[in-house]
């Protein structure tokens, strides 16, 4: 399945939230939080103009997924979500997706991101890229979460 890995723009903003909330539904409802789940197109909008966001697309133009990081100082950077929407997700697009964006943050010696404790799905994709664990905390609203972080093999 070929992807397509791009900027996203403001335009991108209703087609980004589909897919990011079908990929979060499940989170928000089993936790009754989940900040990557976006119910405003005003906040979706305003993420993309912050924040280094990528939209992940088929060859056809489809948005299914989506990649949303915060650099936190010249060499750390935070991949706050990564999406992909279930109707696409065990096909290889989240491994190409993190892959992609290790190569196009070369500046990026360590990364960072959190993820809920008992996600066997998403722990298992971050361990296979290269993630290891570094703690455990609770999230504001009493998620457990794990914290994972890796040191950028294409670092410059």
């Amino acid at each position: 399945m070929k992807v397509v890995i791009e900027r996203a723009l403001e335009k991108d903003a209703d087609e980004l939230m589909e897919a990011q909330n079908a990929a979060f539904k499940r989170d928000f409802l089993n936790y009754g939080e989940c900040p990557s789940y976006i119910t405003e197109r005003g906040t979706m909008v305003e993420k993309i103009r912050k924040a280094i966001f990528y939209k992940i697309s088929l060859a056809d133009g489809k948005i299914v997924g989506g990649i949303e990081i915060y650099p936190r100082n010249g060499f750390h950077y935070h991949l706050y979500m990564i999406c992909v929407h279930p109707d696409y997700q065990n096909k290889g697009i989240g491994r190409d997706a993190i892959e992609f964006m290790l190569s196009k943050h070369p500046e990026a010696i360590i990364w960072s991101l959190a993820t809920p404790k008992d996600n066997p799905q998403t722990r298992h994709l971050y361990e296979k890229v290269g993630f290891v664990k570094s703690a455990e905390i609770a999230s504001p609203g009493g998620v457990a979460l794990v914290i994972y972080e890796l040191l950028n093999k294409n670092a410059r």
